[in-house]
């Protein structure tokens, strides 16, 4: 929740699309992702058929380019995440720098 995503940003007052289903970016479910589409998941956790994917840019409906945090090169920050339901995993942030582009497996990788 801080940084929030542009998934909830709308609970802390931003004038974005709400998404009461903002704590679901989890592929469609594990069974969805892997029998109905081999594994495959959107790269914002929307299920992988949907098109467009609702939290990608250039088209979803979230993917509005709103900039809710700024920071600058190096800076230390803390993060904060708001659990809904322990399933004993782990956070990994990866960030692509331009919220109005479409985010690639190449850009996450190189800003870890």
């Amino acid at each position: 929740m801080d940084p929030v995503s542009r998934a909830s940003a709308w609970r802390l007052g931003w004038p974005t699309p709400i998404d009461y289903n903002d704590n679901e970016g989890f592929c469609g479910g594990f069974n969805h992702q892997y029998e109905v589409n081999g594994g495959k998941c959107g790269i914002c956790g929307d299920s992988w058929e949907e098109d467009p994917r609702p939290h990608e840019a250039p088209n979803g409906l979230y993917a509005t380019g709103t900039i809710t945090k700024q920071y600058t090169q190096g800076q230390v920050f803390t993060l904060a995440a708001n659990i809904t339901t322990n399933h004993r995993g782990h956070f990994e942030v990866r960030i692509c720098p331009d919220p109005k582009v479409e985010a690639t497996e190449e850009c996450l990788h190189q800003y870890v």
